[in-house]
This record gives structure tokens, sequence and C-alpha cells, in this order.
């Protein structure tokens, strides 16, 4: 018969039984309703504060190409005192971190160490490293499920514990009980962030596609990184081929390294990134790396970089980086197969605003230098001819001084010869030596200059009677036949109100203006000549007639000559706008000059610009017939622009058939066409 003692003992089993089974009951309905992982690890550590644990780690392992432990990723953590030893985020590598070995030691069963200070399973240095953690006791859960490791749970006491077999008994049902609900918790998250990572790229890419400025490019891709990866220390290196150097437009890192604008592209590893064309992710031992491949190492250096090239086709546009300078956040191979396809999206919109960029300012200088040239031609003396063309310059510089000089070799001065925004007295009357000042500097040396700032340049100096003060400078000489005549200078108030881009239109510009400006100085030339041979006229009375007729002469080849101006806009399209009417003399003169500029610009691409032909009859298109035929021969196609409604209704009425021609209502529309002509591919957003 059963005795009263062991029936005790039976009912003492039973009630501990239920009493686990309720526990385990509890913590399964908790799994279910846990709506995160630290939810989750509040559920799972309720029995072990319940006997005084002080802290709990939720733990997820990741696995190698062998499907073996790798790093320990703490996903939840808890602390009684809010003194977390591993805050969430924190990322171990199983090689080099001491209680690795450990946690791995019992895969089937749990851990469970009463006294660290006694326990043979901890090594000295585990014992310092828990200790140094307020940890006397633990117990140490493997969550693995088919033989495949998911990760650990843990959990800490401040004192010594004995663990009761209830404890044991709970603790190694959550072997079985944790590992499969964590590892579908898992899974599940990944598909939701696998979900979320594709939502956002494919905005990315939306975003992207509207933009057509590299600043907004480069915003844009911020913004749609900032949604998958850490961008608290992001940056985006543009390679720039010609200088061999890589410039950073966009850069959020937290240190001094903000203050580096560029770096030669042999220096550190987006340089490295970009010569090699891939990717680079290097989690420990950063300055070893750079001293085992000769580089010099850029800033500040980091305890994890993550870099990806921007590749459009064979060409690297440049660099995209990512970078932490604390341990907690390494990045993985997943942060570079998103930051791989961030960047290839990027590449793309990169390439187009840069296309696009590129075409727009193309047609800024096309459209200047037309607005500067047609404004020069209608000027027959010199002096008319600066001026139109500096008022034209001041058009398109908002704000700025405009200043066009003229050298004078006998005193070796150069003379304010037009200008816009100088007080009056200033302009014809200013002088200023060779040799003096940026203009004088330029002079000397025959090359155009640039400056930022001013006052950190000892070559600038404000003219003396110019009240505003300038902070930055534009200057380019005006050259004819290796000889620099003047020069173009332009001043702002602002500081870096001038760009590369500005230096280059304004040396374009230079080249046709002084060919502008030395036909300005035949005209009076001319004029001085002509006032001469009329007081010879006046001595002898026999010779007037003769005289006369060769001023006459000489006037209209001069006339002719500025009427009939052929402007090369880029390789391989030329310009000739007219201007007036046109009869059977000048005709010839408009074909012969065109020819001739074919001939030397190697032309494929003719536009005549006839805005500034008020009348079109039979005997005009006849004409301009013949010189479009003539210019078919020498292999060059003609783009006829700037009809109005008058000279197309003319046209019409006239029954003078240009069916055959491309005709467009304007010099900017010829000018895309021309472009595309020589397959430089445009759409319509980006002629918009």
């Amino acid at each position: 018969m059963t005795t009263k003692i062991e029936l005790q003992t039976r009912i003492a089993e039973l009630e501990t039984a239920q009493t686990k089974a309720e526990i385990l009951y509890q913590i399964s309905l908790g799994l279910n309703k846990a709506g995160d992982e630290e939810e989750l690890l509040q559920t799972l550590a309720q029995p072990a504060q319940e006997t005084g644990a002080f802290m709990a780690n939720l733990i997820y392992t990741d696995l190698n190409e062998a499907v073996a432990p790798k790093w320990f990723n703490v996903i939840a953590a808890w602390s009684r005192e809010n003194a977390l030893a591993a805050p969430v985020g924190t990322r171990y590598s199983l090689s080099e971190y001491p209680l690795a070995n450990l946690w791995m030691a019992g895969a089937g069963k749990p851990q469970l160490i009463a006294d660290v200070a006694t326990d043979e399973r901890v090594d000295e240095e585990v014992r310092v490293l828990m200790e140094q953690m307020n940890i006397r006791a633990a117990a140490i859960i493997p969550l693995v499920q088919a033989k495949r490791w998911i990760g650990i749970l843990a959990f800490s006491w401040k004192e010594p514990h004995q663990f009761s077999r209830q404890e044991a008994e709970i603790y190694h049902a959550f072997i079985d009980l944790v590992a499969p609900a964590v590892e579908n918790r898992r899974l599940a998250e990944k598909a939701r962030v696998r979900a979320k990572e594709q939502t956002v790229l494919n905005k990315l890419g939306q975003a992207l596609t509207a933009r057509l400025n590299v600043e907004q490019v480069l915003g844009e891709a911020y913004r749609g990184a900032a949604g998958l990866v850490d961008t608290t220390n992001f940056a985006i290196g543009l390679y720039n081929a010609e200088k061999d150097e890589i410039s950073f437009p966009f850069d959020t890192t937290e240190t001094d390294d903000k203050h580096i604008i560029s770096i030669p592209a042999s220096h550190g590893m987006n340089g490295y990134v970009v010569r090699n064309r891939t990717s680079l992710l290097i989690r420990e031992n950063m300055a070893e790396w750079h001293e085992e491949r000769g580089l010099e190492m850029v800033g500040k250096p980091a305890l994890c970089w993550l870099g990806v090239p921007l590749i459009i086709g064979d060409r690297a546009l440049g660099a995209l980086s990512i970078q932490s300078y604390t341990p907690s956040q390494i990045y993985n191979e997943h942060d570079r197969n998103l930051l791989t396809a961030i960047a290839s999206q990027i590449a793309i919109a990169l390439h187009n605003a840069q296309l696009f960029e590129e075409t727009q300012r193309r047609m800024r200088e096309v459209q200047l230098l037309h607005d500067v040239g047609l404004a020069a031609a209608f000027g027959v003396r010199l002096e008319e001819t600066l001026q139109a063309a500096a008022e034209t310059l001041a058009a398109e510089f908002d704000n700025a001084l405009v200043a066009l000089m003229l050298l004078d070799k006998e005193s070796n001065t150069l003379r304010l010869d037009a200008g816009v925004g100088y007080p009056p007295g200033v302009v014809g009357h200013e002088r200023i030596s060779v040799g003096t000042g940026l203009v004088g500097w330029v002079v000397q040396r025959s090359e155009p200059a640039l400056v930022p700032d001013m006052s950190l340049d000892s070559r600038c100096i404000n003219f003396d009677k110019v009240d505003v003060e300038t902070r930055s400078e534009l200057c380019v000489p005006l050259i004819i036949d290796a000889q620099v005549i003047g020069i173009i200078n332009i001043e702002s108030v602002q500081l870096n109100a001038f760009t590369n881009d500005d230096l280059r239109l304004l040396n374009t510009l230079a080249s046709s203006l002084a060919v502008l400006v030395e036909r300005a100085r035949l005209v009076d030339n001319l004029e001085q000549i002509v006032e001469e041979r009329t007081a010879e006229l006046r001595k002898s009375l026999k010779d007037r007639d003769r005289l006369q007729l060769e001023i006459i002469e000489a006037q209209q080849h001069a006339i002719q000559e500025l009427s009939t101006p052929v402007i090369p806009i880029m390789d391989r399209i030329i310009v000739m706008p007219l201007i007036g009417s046109i009869d059977s003399m000048r005709a010839k003169d408009i074909m012969r000059t065109l020819l001739a500029g074919i001939r030397k610009h190697r032309a494929k691409i003719v536009i005549l610009d006839i805005t500034g032909v008020a009348i079109v009859d039979s005997g005009v298109a006849g004409r301009l017939d013949k010189t479009i035929q003539a210019a078919r021969l020498k292999g060059a196609q003609t783009i006829i622009t700037g009809i109005s409604d008058a000279v197309a209704e003319t046209i019409v009425d006239l029954g003078i058939d240009w069916s055959g021609l491309k005709t467009l209502s304007d010099l900017q529309t010829g000018l895309i066409v021309a472009l595309s002509s020589l397959s430089f591919k445009l759409d319509k957003a980006q002629t918009n």
C-alpha cells in the first residue's frame, strides 16, 4: 500500500508538474501574443525575474557558408537596473568574443552556472569578463532547431544562484518550445524586412527618375538610403577623370572629415572602390588593410567601412559609402547587397542628371554666344560693340560688375572701355597698369583666373572710384593671333559666385568677342582712313569721283563682312545669323563666307538664322536655296531657324517649296535638332 509520505511526495510532484505546465502554457500564450522581440524577451524572462535575475538577453546568430554560427547579434535586452552589458544592436564575432565558447558548449541542453567563481566550465578569462559585468550566476539556453543554431537566451544573476529542479526543467523545455517560435518570428521578420526594402528601392527608383539635377539626385539618394541602412556616416564621392580625384558633394560624417572636399583617386578606400570598380567591406584592422596595399588613409579611421562603386556601363562615376565608429554598428553582406542595389539606381539617375546639366550648359553657352554676337554685330563702332557685349553679359550674370578692358600697348595699360554696374566717370577713363591687380596678371600670363574669395588673393584689387566691395572675380583674356588685346572681367559682391562652367563659358565667348573687337577696330580705322582720303579729295577735284568710289566700295566691303558672320558654336556645328535685306551681291557673299566657314571648321551642320531678315520674297528664297545646295555639296546639312509668322505666310503665298529642309521657329530648337543629329540623345524632359 502507498504510504502517506509517498502520497505526499506524489502530490508535490504533481503540483510541481502542474506549476511547470502552467508556466510553460503562459509562456506559450505570451510567445503568440508578443508583438516584437522586446515583448518576446519579457515573456521568456518572467521565470528568471521571479527568482532574482537582473538581466536578460535574446541573441540571434548569423551563420557562415558552412551553416555554423559566425556572428552573435543582440536583438532584445532587459535589465532591472537599466544598465545593459550588451545593448540592442551589439554584434559579436564568434572567433573573438570570450563568452562565445561558453555559449556554444551545450547545443542540446541549458547551461546552468550557479557560481561563476567555482564552476569548472568557466575559464579565467570568461570569469573576469563576467565579474566585470556583475554576473555571478547565469542560465544559458541554446536555441537550436534541427541541429541548426538560431540563437541564445541568456539570464544573469548578481549573486550565486542555486537552480531548482523546476527551473532546470523549465529552461530545458525552452529549447523545444522557444526555438521554433523564435525561428518562425525571425523568418517572418526577414520576409517583412525584404518586402520593406523592395518597397523602399522601388520608391527610390521612382523618385530618382524625376530628378534631373545632380544636387537633387544626391539628396534623394540620401533620403532613400536612410530607409534601408544606417546613414549616420554616409557619403557620396564623385570621380573627376580629368583631375583623377574624388570630390564629396554630399557627406553626413559625424567627424571632422567633413572638411575634406576632395582627395586624389589614388588615396583611401573610396579611391580603391572607384579604381577597381568593386565593392569593399572592411569590418576590422583598418590600418593593416591600408598598409598591406600601400594606401594613404584619409580622415579618421572607422571601425567598420562599407563602400560600393557608382558605375554606368564601363565608367565609374564615383562611390557610395557608409562607416561606423562604434562596435555596435557593424555591416554585413546583406548591407553590401542593399548598398549595391541603391548605388545602381543612383548611378543611372546621376548619369542622366550630368548629361542634362551638360546639355543645359552647352545650350546656355550657345545662346550667350549668339546673343553677344548678335548684339555686337549691330554695333558699328568699337565703343558700341564693347558696350553691347558688356550689357548682354550683365544680363547673364545677375548683380555683377562687368568690365571690358582693351590693352594700350604704348602706355602698357588697360583702359575700361565698356562696363555695367560702374558709376559715371569710371567707364572710358579708368586705367590699370599691366601687372597690377588680377586683370594685369591675366594680361601678363595670357591665361584666365577664377578667384572665389578676393580677400584671400593678393592679386585682386577694387577700382578706386567704385564704392561696392566685390568678393569674387572672374577674368579671361581676349586673344588674337596669340597676342592679348584686352580682358573680360566680372566681379560679384558674393563669395564663390562663379564656377568652372562660368570660366569655360567666358573662355569660349572671349574667342568670338576678340574677333568682333578686331572687326570693330577695322571699322574705326576705316572711318579714319575715310576722313584722311576725304581731306585729300578736297585738295584735288580731279580725283574726287574716283576716291569717292573707292570709299563706297571699302565701306560696302566692311559692312558685307560684318553682315555675314560665321559663328562656330561647338565641334562640327556653325551658325550664320542673317540680318537685313539680301540682294544678289550679298547672296554671293553669304555663299562665299558660308563655304569658307564650312571648310575652316569642318562643319557637318549649318544653322541659318533668318530672325533678322524682315522680307523674304522669291528672289531671297532662290538665293538661299543656292546657298543650301552649295553647303550640301560641301557635305553639310542646313537647318533654317527664326521663321516668323509673316515670313511663313510669304513663303506659302509665293509657292516656295521648302518641304525638304528642316525649318524651325527659333535658334534654341535648331540647336537641339543639331545636337540630336550628331548623336547627342535628348528626351523631352531634358529639353524643357
